[in-house]
């Protein structure tokens, strides 16, 4: 059975599209997954910032700071980070519901891939939908600017 850092990992690998979140390399994509890691490591699996960054092969300082700089810039200015906090809540959704069929380790893959198929359904869907709107108020204000002729 895996250990709820193992789960937390790969939840959070496949939900970023990241194949290993602990190679050293500092793209934004990368740090991003890391803090959505720590995140969810420090809050669902109660694990100290040591566990965490031996885990990452990180110091502790850095998963100290990734969690108290990082993710409070993200909670404190959410339009601009609101694809992170929202894969964060994907995560902890999955982990929040389905916690006994992740533990089995033979679920476990189906399950991440269905999520993340259902998952990336969804994004298309409000992508589609925020574009319709987009074009419904374009449509809206340039029928303003006609008076009616009665």
């Amino acid at each position: 059975m895996k250990s709820k850092l193992e789960v937390i990992k790969e939840l959070v690998e496949i939900e970023t599209g990241i194949r290993n979140i602990s190679i050293k390399e500092r793209s934004k994509e990368l740090v991003d997954a890391r803090v959505i890691f720590i995140v969810l490591a420090k809050e669902k699996a109660k694990t100290s910032y040591t566990k965490i960054g031996a885990f990452l092969n990180k110091n502790h300082a850095t998963i100290l700071h990734s969690y108290k700089v990082i993710y409070e810039q993200w909670k404190a200015q959410p339009y601009y980070f609101k694809e992170n906090l929202a894969s964060l809540r994907n995560v902890e959704d999955l982990l929040t519901k389905d916690v006994e069929a992740i533990k089995r380790e033979e679920t476990a893959k189906e399950l991440f891939y269905n999520y993340r198929r259902r998952n990336t359904l969804l994004r298309k869907e409000i992508t589609a939908l925020n574009a319709k709107i987009e074009r419904l108020e374009k449509d809206n204000e340039r029928l303003k600017q006609y008076e009616p002729i009665w």
